[in-house]
This record gives C-alpha cells, structure tokens and sequence, in this order.
C-alpha cells in the first residue's frame, strides 16, 4: 500500500483510543510500546514497508524492525495484547475499504478531524461497554464474599491491615 497521511491519521486515532494513550509522544511504558507496537503490526500487514511506518511516527527503521520481531511474543504472552490488536485490524479495515470506496485523494479537512473524534468515541464507547460486562461478571463471582467482607471492614481498622493479612493466611492454611 502507498504511504497515506489520512490513513495513518486514521490508525492512530484508533490505537489511541483502543489503547488510551497517545502513541506519537515519545514515552517508554509499557501499554504505550504495546499501541507503537500494533501500529507498525497493522501498517505492515496493510504493506507499508519498514520506512514507511518509521517516517509516519518520525521514528528509525530499525525501531520498527524491532518491533516487529517481538510482537509476535508480546502477542503469545498478553492474550489481551492479542484481542486489541485483532479490534484495532477489524477496525482499520473497515474504514480503509471505506476510504477506498469513496474518494482517495481526498484533502485532509474539518469533517475528517471530527469524522475522526467520532470514530475514537465509539470505540471508547464499545471498550467501556465490554469493561462494564466484565465487571459486572466479576461483581457476581465475588458477590458470595460479601458477608465476609462486610465483618472484615467493621472490624479491622485500616492500620492494622497488614497484621490481619498475615492472621487470615495463619487461618486459611490451617484450613
């Protein structure tokens, strides 16, 4: 595929707000390598050569080849990892096909910056949903603690947290 800005522009959007970071400012934590990551995974895969996506981000082509080299294992070890990048895939691909079947060579304008917004809008939209039904998943799995729970507040102030800790444990594997 041919270098294209608007494309690019399109797929930061999407791993920003997949990832809730913002993969252009130079920052070296983990979940922001993680988006940097995808990003070259997903240009690469759509054909954009390793120059290609190292001028896009004003990055070396080496960092890219790196990269690209150890997706493969942050994939195999964060199953998470994996389901972001398969989201992000799905939605690049959606709105490259849509791009394609409108205009290529359309100028850079007002209606794609919030064309854009939108877009990073409902995919935090969805990603808050799913993270609602795993919490409320959770809320049910430990919902059979709550009487438990409830003694523990009323009866343990919160310095002598630790104290208990290391008591409920002497319990526990006595148990």
């Amino acid at each position: 595929m041919q270098q294209n800005k608007k494309l690019e522009s399109l797929l930061i959007t999407i791993v920003n707000s997949r990832f809730g970071v913002d993969i252009r400012k130079r920052d070296r934590r983990r979940v922001v390598i993680d988006a940097r990551c995808i990003y070259f995974k997903i240009l690469f895969d759509f054909d954009y050569t390793k120059n290609d996506i190292a001028a896009s981000l004003n990055m070396h082509h080496a960092t890219i080849i790196h990269s690209l080299k150890m997706v493969p294992v942050y994939m195999h070890q964060d199953t998470i990892l994996k389901y972001k990048y398969k989201q992000c895939y799905e939605d690049f691909n959606i709105e490259v096909n849509e791009f394609y079947k409108q205009n290529e060579s359309v100028s850079f304008n007002d209606e794609d910056i919030w064309y854009n917004e939108v877009l990073s809008l409902k995919i935090k939209n969805e990603a808050l949903k799913k993270e609602i039904k795993s919490l409320h998943s959770t809320i049910k799995e430990y919902g059979e603690y709550a009487p438990l729970l409830k003694i523990i507040k009323g009866r343990v102030h919160k310095y002598n947290v630790h104290e208990f800790s290391k008591k409920l444990n002497t319990i526990a594997n006595g148990i």
